[in-house]
């Protein structure tokens, strides 16, 4: 176990979010806002992974799923392109690993590590993420699922 990255949007990640946050900090209007378009859906069935298998969705292993994390996340997003729909599809380790098949030393952690996608097919130009997705630890979620496979296929040592 402990394949899991933890990965944080940072400033260093995004220019443009402040370096030093205030001690003690009150939501905006603007964060309020960006909370009640935000839509997270926790997936927990195969049709969904299919679905954002299909969609080559973009994809963070580890990012924490609260609301500041995701906003950040969103914020990146749209400095390269428009949403069209602002969902989050969170996927824990437990899924993954359930769903695919995953062991030992290829298996997510159980419970602290999440998956989070975002389908291709909810943003205006997609592949504005291509180069920069490299900047946030961003994968496509079908090269994430064919690693993992082609991973444990290895370990047991049925690789075609």
């Amino acid at each position: 176990m402990g394949r899991c990255y933890s990965w944080t949007i940072t400033a260093s990640c995004v220019p443009f979010l402040e370096r030093e946050r205030p001690a003690k900090r009150t939501q905006t209007k603007t964060e309020t806002e960006r909370q009640k378009k935000m839509n997270k859906i926790q997936v927990t069935d195969r049709a969904t992974l299919d679905a954002l298998y299909k969609d080559s969705a973009f994809t963070i292993e580890g990012l924490a799923p609260d609301d500041e994390s995701l906003g950040k996340l969103a914020e990146w997003v749209k400095r390269l392109t428009s949403f069209k729909r602002e969902d989050f599809y969170i996927i824990e380790g437990r899924t993954m690993n359930r769903e695919y098949n995953l062991t030992g030393t290829n298996a997510y952690p159980e419970t602290d590590c999440t998956l989070v996608c975002i389908k291709l097919t909810d943003l205006v130009k997609p592949l504005a993420l291509t180069m920069p997705r490299f900047q946030v630890g961003g994968r496509w979620f079908d090269d994430v699922v064919e690693n993992n496979a082609r991973r444990e296929a290895e370990k047991n040592g049925t690789e075609d």
